[in-house]
């Protein structure tokens, strides 16, 4: 009990650290704290492993996305995301988190960031998030929840959809805001386990290349796939590429598809109802913005590059689904030194904060922190991310 009891008070002594820290970024920068536990989503015990201390720097905070917050000004949080911290809890279950609230709103954050809650591959369900096994499935296979199976709610790893509505039940007695990471780009490669609702929903199973003819003689399909969604990225700056290929060998899903969108926003729409305040979107760059080329089965099909339009709630998609986004916080990555002014500046276009310009490195031995299952942030910082990242680093070196 004791041990317990002083790891609990570690974990607060580093939480407020990094608050305080970030509280002393410049108004234009949105902080973060990336947050990495040992404990998969069947535990349920008091985080006891590494915090570490990143930031995320925003290319603007002047979003006013926000409404009061009696229980946030009762616990001296702000209830303006842009204006607080944010915890990453990355890999924390969603029971995990729940059970540690008190302690994250002691130490001054006012929203948490949760890994995502899409459903994801389960063939080893006892598996370690990290490890050394990466091919065979047994362990380091966190990135599976970055790999949809299906967008609905609850994996194995962080939890059900009930633990999640209680999560951010509890969240929400402490005014602290809830933010899902989510990934519509792409979906595993494993497409045995892809759920048969989606593709049905999307139009079908387009990755045997199967398609159908025109009166002019072209051909196209109208399923989940981009046409290029299996061939991998070679030039990273051509943003057809970038935007409809394979990354990573991960296939490429047509977010034009306005089937998909409507799948993806019901998703969405299930987050906000069970108590979600935002959305972080992953891997944001390889979903194209209006002013980019069109994949041929998009324009075949008449389809246009709207998605974030829609799903920032701009706008209806052209089966007239309205996503509503009103007090969402929303903001994704667009991760690329080379990117366009002018392409960078229309991602802005659809933020309800800020996309984020991120560049991260790891620089710890994760596995031996998960077998730690002790705080180590003198030894393990997770990810470099910015000036403001390295600010709150070393007030944490100088703390340990």
């Amino acid at each position: 009990m004791r041990r317990k009891a002083l790891l609990r008070n570690r974990f607060l002594a580093w939480l407020s650290a990094a608050a305080m820290a970030l509280s002393a970024a410049p108004a234009s920068a949105l902080s973060t704290v990336d947050a990495q536990a040992g404990t998969a989503a069947t535990s349920s015990t008091t985080v006891s492993s590494a915090v570490s201390a990143g930031s995320q720097a925003a290319a603007s905070s002047t979003s006013t996305v926000h409404k009061y917050d009696a229980n946030a000004e009762a616990n001296n949080l702000t209830d303006n995301t842009a204006d607080g911290a944010i915890l990453h809890a990355w890999c924390w279950s969603f029971d995990t988190i729940k059970e540690n609230m008190a302690s994250i709103a002691a130490a001054g954050f006012s929203t948490i960031q949760t890994s995502p809650a899409n459903q994801c591959k389960s063939t080893y369900p006892t598996m370690k998030l990290m490890g050394s096994d990466t091919s065979g499935g047994t362990d380091g296979c966190w990135w599976w929840q970055y790999q949809p199976t299906d967008w609905t709610i609850g994996n194995y790893q962080l939890g059900t959809e009930q633990d999640f509505k209680d999560m951010c039940a509890e969240a929400d007695k402490y005014g602290i805001k809830i933010i899902v990471d989510v990934i519509p780009n792409h979906t595993t490669p494993d497409l045995s386990v892809v759920s048969q609702n989606l593709f049905n929903a999307a139009g079908g199973n387009n990755a045997n290349g199967s398609t159908t003819a025109t009166s002019t003689g072209t051909s196209y399909t109208t399923g989940l796939y981009h046409a290029d969604g299996f061939t991998s990225i070679s030039n990273w700056s051509d943003r057809l590429q970038c935007t409809t290929g394979e990354m990573g060998g991960l296939p490429d899903v047509n977010t034009e598809n306005p089937k998909f969108q409507d799948y993806f926003i019901k998703y969405l729409n299930e987050l906000v109802a069970d108590g979600c305040d935002g959305m972080r979107y992953d891997t944001g760059k390889h979903i194209g913005v209006p002013s980019d080329p069109l994949d041929p089965n998009t324009s075949a099909n008449g389809w246009i590059n709207n998605f974030w339009p829609v799903v920032s709630g701009q706008t209806a998609n052209l089966d007239g689904t309205k996503f509503d986004a009103t007090d969402l916080f929303i903001y994704g990555e667009v991760l690329q030194s080379d990117m366009s002014s002018s392409t960078m500046a229309e991602y802005q276009k659809y933020r309800h904060d800020s996309f984020l310009l991120r560049q991260h490195a790891p620089v710890c031995d994760q596995k031996q922190q998960f077998q730690r299952k002790q705080p180590v942030e003198s030894e393990c910082l997770g990810y470099i991310e910015g000036d403001n990242m390295g600010r709150v680093a070393r007030y944490l070196l100088q703390r340990s």
